[in-house]
């Protein structure tokens, strides 16, 4: 269930965000530059995001399991 509903919401909100930031660059990024401040930021911690989701996939949620199975 998390992998499924939360995984892949917060997967699709980081692109959808980003995508939010990249349209506000282009329109106002003349007269506030510390927006590609704010994008390189979010990409950051996006990135770390969808690293820590990855370990939960791959490493904690089959971890989890197999001490079910046991």
């Amino acid at each position: 269930y998390i992998v499924r509903t939360h995984h892949t919401f917060v997967r699709r909100q980081l692109v959808e965000i980003a995508a939010h930031l990249d349209r506000l660059l282009a329109a106002h990024a003349g007269r506030h530059p510390e927006l590609g401040v704010v994008r390189e930021h979010f990409a950051a911690v996006g990135d770390e995001l969808r690293l820590h989701l990855r370990k939960e996939e791959e490493i904690l949620f089959p971890y989890i399991l197999s001490l079910i199975h046991i």
